[in-house]
C-alpha cells in the first residue's frame, strides 16, 4: 500500500503540474485533482480501482451524451453536476464497492469517494472539451506526476507515517449512502441556491471525523490558508479556475504542514486527521477556495446544510432499512423543493430545444380510424 505522506506529496505535486499545464494550454483534466488521484492509484498498484474509474467514466459519458445532452439544454454548471450525479447513481445501483474496494478504513474513504465522483468530473470534461483533448491532458499530466513521484515511491525520501488507528463515525458499508446523500443535497444547495459546500463530499469527511478538537484544528488551517491566499492572490491577475487551483494548493499545503507537526507533537486532534490520507488536505483546500468565492455565512450555511442531510440519512439507516428508505424519500423531497425553480427552468428547456430544432422526437402515430 502507498504511504500516507507519499500520497499527500503526489496530490500537491499533481496540482502544481495541473496549474502549469492549464496556464500553458488552458486545457482541463477531468478535475484539478483527477491526475493526482489516478497517480496515487497507479503508484499504489490499485489496479481494480483504476479499471473501475475507467468503466464508470465510460458509462457516465455515454449516459451524458446519449440521453442527458440529447434531451436537455443545460448550462455548464448543471452539466457538471449532472455528470457527478450520474456517476454516483451508477455506483450506488451496481454497488461496485462491495466487490472492488478492500482497503482499510483509514485509507479507503478518499478512494471510494473519488471512485464515486471522479468519473463524473472526467465525463464532464470529455463532453465539454472533447475526448481527444481531455484524454491527452489526463494521460500526459498523470504520466508526468508518476515520473516525478516514482523515485520517492521507490526510496525512503519521505517520512514513513503509519496508518492511524482512528476509526471514523461512518460504517464502511454505509459510505455509498453518505456520498449519495451528500452529492444529491449539494446539487440543490450549490447549483440551485448558490451555496458553498466544500465540494461534493466535504460533508462526508466532516461527519466521519466529527470530534470538536479535530474540526477546530481543521478550521484554523482553513482560516490561516485563506489569509495567505487572500494576500498572495492580490498580486496576480488570474482566471476563476486559476484562483481555485492556487487557493486549493495553499489550503492543502498549510493543512499538511499543521497535521504533520501536530502529529509529531502528539496532538490528538492532529492524529485523528492524520489517520485519513487525503481528505483533510482536499476538504481544507476546497473550503479555502469556497471562502474566496462566497461569503462566510453562505459557506457556513451550505456546509452545515450538507452535513445535516448526511447525518439525518445515516441516523435513519442506523435504525432500520425501512426508516432509512422513508427518510431518503423525505430528504429527496426537500432537495426537490430547494431546487424547484432551477428544475422548472431545466425541464422547460426541453420544450425550447424541440422548438428550436435542436432535438428530434418521433411524431406520434396517426390515430387509427374508428
Amino acid at each position: 500500500m502507498i504511504e500516507i505522506e507519499l500520497s499527500r506529496f503526489i496530490l500537491v505535486i499533481s496540482v502544481v503540474v495541473v496549474i502549469i499545464e492549464y496556464y500553458r494550454t488552458h486545457r482541463v483534466t477531468g478535475g484539478s485533482l483527477t491526475p493526482g488521484y489516478l497517480s496515487i492509484l497507479i503508484l499504489g498498484q490499485e489496479w481494480s480501482l483504476l479499471v473501475s474509474v475507467g468503466i464508470f467514466t465510460l458509462i457516465t459519458f455515454l449516459i451524458m451524451r446519449l440521453f442527458v445532452m440529447r434531451w436537455f439544454l443545460l448550462t455548464k454548471p448543471w452539466v457538471y453536476g449532472t455528470g457527478v450525479l450520474v456517476s454516483v447513481v451508477a455506483h450506488s445501483f451496481l454497488n461496485i464497492t462491495d466487490s472492488l474496494v478492500t482497503l482499510p478504513n483509514a485509507f479507503g474513504l478518499v478512494l471510494i469517494a473519488g471512485l464515486f465522483v471522479t468519473p463524473g468530473l472526467i465525463a464532464y470534461d470529455l463532453t465539454a472539451q472533447g475526448i481527444r483533448k481531455t484524454t491527452t491532458e489526463i494521460v500526459i499530466i498523470t504520466a508526468v506526476v508518476c515520473v516525478i513521484c516514482l523515485p520517492f515511491a521507490l526510496t525512503d525520501a519521505l517520512p514513513d507515517t503509519p496508518i492511524g488507528n482512528f476509526t471514523g463515525r461512518i460504517e464502511p458499508d454505509w459510505w455509498w449512502i453518505a456520498v449519495s446523500a451528500a452529492v444529491i443535497s449539494v446539487l440543490a444547495l450549490r447549483m440551485a441556491r448558490g451555496l458553498a459546500t466544500a465540494g461534493y463530499i466535504g460533508a462526508v469527511f466532516l461527519v466521519e471525523v466529527a470530534f470538536w478538537d479535530s474540526l477546530l484544528l481543521l478550521l484554523l488551517c482553513v482560516i490561516a490558508a485563506r489569509l495567505i491566499a487572500f494576500v498572495s492572490l492580490q498580486r496576480f491577475i488570474l482566471t476563476p479556475r486559476q484562483k481555485f487551483q492556487f487557493s486549493f494548493l495553499i489550503g492543502a499545503i498549510v493543512t499538511w504542514t499543521v497535521i504533520y507537526w501536530g502529529n509529531e507533537w502528539g496532538w490528538d486532534a492532529a492524529s485523528r486527521l492524520d489517520a485519513f490520507t487525503l481528505e483533510p488536505l482536499v476538504i481544507a483546500g476546497l473550503l479555502v477556495s469556497d471562502l474566496g468565492r462566497n461569503s462566510i455565512w453562505r459557506t457556513i450555511l451550505g456546509v452545515g446544510s450538507a452535513v445535516a442531510f448526511v447525518v439525518v440519512q445515516l441516523l435513519a439507516v442506523s435504525v432500520n432499512p425501512w426508516v432509512g428508505a422513508a427518510t431518503a424519500v423525505v430528504l429527496f423531497g426537500i432537495v426537490l423543493l430547494l431546487a424547484r425553480d432551477a428544475l422548472t427552468k431545466l425541464f422547460a428547456s426541453v420544450g425550447l430545444a424541440v422548438d428550436e430544432g435542436k432535438l428530434w422526437r418521433p411524431n406520434p402515430s396517426p390515430a387509427s380510424p374508428s
